[in-house]
Formats: structure tokens, sequence, C-alpha cells
């Protein structure tokens, strides 16, 4: 595993040592799983969807699919039809 050193305040620190003490587990494997947990969260983001495999985005077109994005609602993004296709081996 490859080391990194992060910046964070003394109350959020705080805060995890004493979930992972409530827990049982160390400071170490609860950083870990939050951030595991962020990036599954995210990359099921449709704005992360859109873009991971896009080429690079120049600052207005990026601002432009935020701006989309955060102009929908939950019954925009509600699917409505669904459908299976299925390929035969020639």
């Amino acid at each position: 595993m490859k080391q990194y050193n992060f910046r964070l305040d003394e109350q959020m620190v705080s805060e995890a040592i004493d979930v992972a003490n409530a827990y049982n587990e160390n400071l170490t494997d609860l950083i870990r799983e939050g951030i595991a947990k962020i990036i599954e969260e995210r990359k099921n983001d449709v704005y992360y969807k859109l873009t991971h495999n896009a080429e690079m985005l120049d600052k207005s077109e990026s601002k432009e699919i935020i701006d989309e994005l955060k102009s929908l609602n939950s019954k925009d993004l509600e699917i409505v039809k669904t459908e299976v296709v299925s390929f035969e081996k020639k």
C-alpha cells in the first residue's frame, strides 16, 4: 500500500477517533472505509458517469454539464422504461 499525508481539522480527527474506538477499530481502517464509500458514491453519480470517459473538458463545458445536472430533479432522473437487449452469436 502507498502512504499519503493528509491534513484534517482537529475536530474531525477527534470525532473519527471516537467513532473508531466505539467500534473497536483503528483510525486508518475507519478512514479507508470512509474514502471507499465516497468513491463508490461518486462513481455512481450522474456527473461522473457522463464525464469520466470523456475527453478533457474545458471549464465552460464542465460548468455547462454541472449546471444542467443541478437543474434536474428526482422526477427527471426516474427510470421510465427498461429494455433488455440480447445478442446471438453467429
